[in-house]
C-alpha cells in the first residue's frame, strides 16, 4: 500500500510462500502499516500472468476507486464484497473482465457508472443487484455474462446503455426500460437468446414497447426497431405505425 491507500496489490511476503500454502480467502483488513485503504490500483490483482486460486476477496468499506481491471481474470474468485459501509464511487474499465467463477454482485450505493467490460465473460455471474442511483452501463460491461438470468429490471435513474452491454445474456428472458433511459447502443440487448418480453415505464417517452418489440424515438420523430426478442417465433412479423409514425 502506498502512503497515500493505493493498495498496489499482494505483498512480497504472499509471494514467498509456496503456492500450495497461499491463502485463498483474502479479507483486506481496515489498516494496512496503519494506513486506510481508499484505492484499489489498475491491475492490482489481474491474474492474467499468474495461477492464484483466490476464490474469496473482501475489501474494507474505506475503498472508494476500483482501478483499471483491478481483478482481471481472477477466473477462481467466486464472491467479492465489503465488510463495513462500502464508499465505492469509482469503478475503472475492466475491473473484473473475465472473473468466470464470480456467483454475484451487489453494487454499492454511491457507484454512479458501470464503466465498459466491468463484468465481461463473468459466465458464472446469475445475480446482480443495480443500484438506485445509476446512471451509465458502459459498453460490452455484461457482454457473455450467459448465467444472468430472469428479468432485466434496470434502475429507475439509468440515462444511458452503451452498445453491446448485455450482449449474449442467453438466459435473461424480460427487460424492462426505466422511465429516464435515453441513449441505447447499439447491439446493447443483442444476441439475448431467452428474450421474450420487453416493457417500458409509461414515462418513458424515448422508447415504445410494442408486442414486446422495442423501438426507439429518432431525432426526426420517426423510430427505428433496435430489438425483437430471440423467442418471439413468429413466422411473419408486420412492422406497424408507432404513435402514427413510420419505422426507419
Amino acid at each position: 500500500i502506498t502512503d497515500a491507500g493505493v493498495v498496489t496489490g499482494f505483498s512480497d511476503a504472499y509471494y514467498a510462500l509456496p503456492k500450495e500454502e497461499r491463502p485463498t480467502t483474502i479479507k483486506m483488513p481496515n489498516t494496512i502499516r496503519g494506513i486506510t485503504p481508499v484505492e484499489i490500483a489498475d491491475n492490482a490483482f489481474d491474474e492474467s500472468d499468474n495461477s492464484d486460486d483466490i476464490v474469496l476477496i473482501v475489501l474494507p468499506g474505506s475503498v472508494q476507486v476500483i482501478g483499471k481491471e483491478a481483478f482481471k481474470d481472477a477466473e477462481h474468485m467466486k464472491s467479492f464484497g465489503f465488510h463495513g459501509t462500502p464508499k465505492l464511487t469509482t469503478m475503472e474499465e475492466g475491473a473484473f473482465r473475465g472473473c468466470m467463477s464470480l456467483l454475484s454482485f451487489s453494487c454499492p450505493t454511491g457507484l454512479t457508472e458501470i464503466p465498459a467490460y466491468a463484468f465481461y465473460e463473468c459466465t458464472s455471474l446469475s445475480t446482480f443487484s443495480f443500484n438506485a442511483g445509476l446512471t451509465k452501463i458502459g459498453a460490452s460491461a455484461f457482454e457473455n455474462c450467459s448465467r444472468l438470468k430472469g428479468e432485466l429490471k434496470l434502475p429507475g435513474n439509468l440515462l444511458t446503455i452503451d452498445q453491446n452491454a448485455f450482449f449474449k445474456c442467453a438466459s435473461i428472458n424480460k427487460i424492462y426500460i426505466p422511465e429516464l433511459l435515453k441513449n441505447l447502443g447499439s447491439g446493447a440487448f443483442g444476441r439475448m437468446a431467452s428474450l421474450s418480453m420487453i416493457e417500458k415505464h409509461a414515462g418513458n417517452t424515448n422508447f415504445e414497447a410494442i408486442e414486446n418489440v422495442l423501438y426507439q424515438k429518432e431525432n426526426d420523430g420517426t423510430y427505428a426497431l433496435i430489438t425483437y426478442p430471440a423467442q418471439k417465433k413468429n413466422p411473419i412479423y408486420t412492422i406497424p405505425l408507432v404513435k402514427g409514425k413510420l419505422v426507419t
